[in-house]
């Protein structure tokens, strides 16, 4: 997006040097304006789990919320980044199948994560399982009982 506009606003200011440059001008101004109001915007509505360029085997889902018919929204926690980020996919019957399990999760008060969440491919479904929980603290041994039968 940010390529588009920078290519748009070139041309308009070549445009300022071989014609009317005043109407180019108030045009080019216009666009320099409204770019932060747009840029912004755009930042704040969720992304297609399809259009991230990262490849994480495995993603942390915060909280998520549903259209029926219409998408499904998480709430995700990538690795290495301090701030969740908001992503959607399309509805569909494996969409469903998701929220249906994450629903079940979240009745048993699991943390669920997302494997392969934003692979293209359809050989890799994204799978949806509970976080692995700690393993339990090792007990110690117990004492060992000395021998009185002599």
């Amino acid at each position: 997006m940010i390529a588009a506009y920078i290519l748009f606003a070139l041309a308009i200011a070549a445009l300022a040097l071989l014609r009317n440059s005043v109407i180019s001008a108030i045009l080019f101004t216009t666009l320099l304006l409204a770019f932060p109001i747009l840029y912004f915007d755009t930042l704040a509505r969720p992304k297609a789990l399809s259009e991230e360029i990262r490849r994480d085997a495995e993603v942390g889902i915060l909280g998520y919320t549903y259209t029926e018919g219409v998408a499904v929204y998480y709430l995700m926690a990538l690795p290495g980044l301090m701030e969740p980020r908001l992503y959607y996919e399309p509805w569909t019957d494996e969409s469903r199948a998701r929220v249906e399990k994450m629903q079940g999760a979240t009745e048993r008060g699991e943390t669920m994560v997302m494997r392969l969440p934003f692979e293209r491919s359809l050989s890799e479904a994204r799978d949806i399982h509970p976080l692995p929980q700690p393993a339990l603290p090792i007990k110690k041994q117990p004492p060992e009982i000395p021998d009185f039968s002599e």
